[in-house]
């Protein structure tokens, strides 16, 4: 069960991304709803061990409201909530393909700067041998 303001923090980013491209490789790939953006508030602690995930109503939405359009409005919400079951429901596999990709992307950009640092080194070694 997700308690902790850290858990809920990563969970609070996660709904604000399309994480399709994250998600690519394992059995969420193609649903529909990791794709979506969610905007909500932020986590808070309540106690030492325990925080909430509030969900907000903005002024847009409240607008929306009073324009005779709730049902619209508590459509998009009912997709956020969902989202949310997913993401506590697979915490630990979303938590595992969001590591996995940032160490691919860190072994990508590492390579790219060595082979930046070695082209560096055979333009400094070509100058001073001109020189």
């Amino acid at each position: 069960m997700l308690v902790s303001a850290c858990e809920l923090r990563r969970v609070f980013k996660w709904c604000s991304e399309d994480l399709s491209a994250t998600l690519s490789e394992t059995s969420l790939a193609g649903d529909a709803i990791v794709a979506r953006r969610c905007f909500l508030g932020q986590p808070v602690d309540v106690a030492e061990e325990s925080a909430v995930l509030r969900i907000a109503l903005g002024a847009e939405a409240l607008g929306r409201i009073c324009q005779g359009e709730l049902t619209e409005v508590l459509a998009e919400d009912r997709l956020c909530v969902e989202k949310l079951a997913l993401l506590a429901e697979r915490y630990e596999l979303v938590d595992l393909a969001e590591s996995g990709q940032a160490a691919r992307t860190s072994v990508k950009l590492g390579s790219v700067v060595q082979d930046d640092l070695v082209d560096s080194v055979k333009t400094q070694s070509s100058e001073s041998v001109s020189n």
